[in-house]
C-alpha cells in the first residue's frame, strides 16, 4: 500500500510542492507514494509532465469522471511511462491502471481517494514495474 501525503493546503506554494515531489521522484522510495495536491500545483506538474506521458481517451475520460463524479479533461488523467500489453501490445493508460486498482483495492477505496476534492501524484516505488490487466 502507498503512503498518503497531503500537500494540498492552499498555504503552500505550488512550485515548491511540485519540487519536493519531483526530488522524491528522481530517487524512487522503498514504497509507493501518493500526494494529494491542489488544483494549482496539479494544472503546474500536469504542464510540466514529459512529452511522452500518456492520456487516456475521451471515452475512458468520460467513464472515469462518471465513476469519480469529476468533469476532467483527458489529459488530467496520464501516466508517465509508456507501458503496453504482453498480450496485445496496446498502450496502457490511467484507465487501465484505475481498472485494476478498483478490482484489487475495491470501488469505495479508489472512490475515497481519486473521487474525493484535490489531486493526486503517484511515484512508484523502486523496482516497481507497472502492473496493471489491460481492459482491452
Amino acid at each position: 500500500m502507498a503512503i498518503h501525503l497531503d500537500l494540498s493546503a492552499k498555504e503552500l506554494k505550488p512550485a515548491s510542492v511540485l519540487e519536493f515531489i519531483r526530488k522524491h521522484a528522481a530517487a524512487p522510495p522503498a514504497q509507493d507514494l501518493l500526494f494529494k495536491v491542489g488544483p494549482k500545483t496539479f494544472d503546474l506538474f500536469r504542464r510540466k509532465r514529459p512529452k511522452g506521458a500518456v492520456t487516456v481517451s475521451a471515452a475512458e475520460a468520460t467513464k472515469l469522471n462518471a465513476f469519480l463524479g469529476k468533469q476532467r479533461k483527458p489529459s488530467d488523467y496520464a501516466i508517465w511511462k509508456k507501458t503496453k500489453c504482453k498480450n496485445c501490445s496496446r498502450e496502457l493508460t490511467f484507465y487501465d491502471v484505475f481498472e485494476s486498482a478498483r478490482r484489487r483495492h475495491g470501488d469505495d477505496n479508489i472512490k475515497r481517494i481519486l473521487g474525493g476534492s484535490g489531486h493526486h501524484v503517484h511515484i512508484q516505488k523502486k523496482g516497481q514495474e507497472l502492473e496493471v490487466d489491460c481492459t482491452a
